[in-house]
């Protein structure tokens, strides 16, 4: 049920995240998980290349386990979004 509630959130507001700069677009979001409190929120990466592309999610992690993407991450991320991209 949490994956849904999820990608409706971004569905809805594909602006709901926060840019992540050197992505090539990519967006992160705070997702809360029932019963964990803000500690035990995951983030989710994901990219929206405009109406006529579905939304992708290209990551997740916990809160507690990363806080931020290294700038190796952000670069594959960066790659893989141009590659998506170009394909629609």
């Amino acid at each position: 049920m949490q994956r849904i509630a999820l990608a409706t959130e971004i569905a809805e507001d594909h602006d709901c995240g926060v840019l992540i700069a050197g992505t090539g677009g990519c967006r992160k979001v705070r997702f809360a998980l029932e019963g964990r409190g803000k500690s035990g929120s995951v983030r989710a990466v994901y990219l929206y290349c405009g109406n006529t592309t579905p939304t992708f999610l290209l990551a997740l992690f916990a809160k507690n386990e990363k806080s931020n993407l290294t700038n190796a991450e952000k670069n594959q991320l960066a790659q893989v979004a141009k590659q998506i991209c170009k394909a629609y």
